[in-house]
């Protein structure tokens, strides 16, 4: 069977997957920007162009969903789709961190 077209593969890029990661609890896109920045100590930080690209396409392929709007700010969360997108990365990031154990 053939994975849906909207659905996307791991690993996914760090942003993306950051992201995701960012929206277990409701949040906007500063706010995701902010912390994904301080979660990285610095080494990776997400710019608003990135940010807007990459929710608009979880927008459209269901894996967040706008639960607030308050003026220009827009809260967003996981969505069923998103959690379960977020587990596959998590268990692929895992197994990468198994292997270079087993085989330094």
């Amino acid at each position: 069977m053939m994975a849906d077209k909207k659905d996307l593969t791991i690993p996914l890029n760090y942003s993306g997957y950051l992201i995701l990661h960012s929206l277990q609890k409701p949040a906007h896109g500063y706010q995701m920007m902010q912390y994904i920045e301080s979660a990285t100590a610095g080494q990776l930080t997400v710019g608003p162009a990135t940010m807007y690209r990459t929710i608009a396409d979880f927008l459209e392929r269901d894996y967040i969903q706008l639960v607030s709007e308050e003026g220009a700010r827009k809260q967003y969360v996981l969505t069923e789709r998103g959690k379960a997108l977020l587990e596959k990365q998590d268990k692929f990031i895992e197994l990468l961190y198994n292997m270079t154990k087993e085989n330094p």
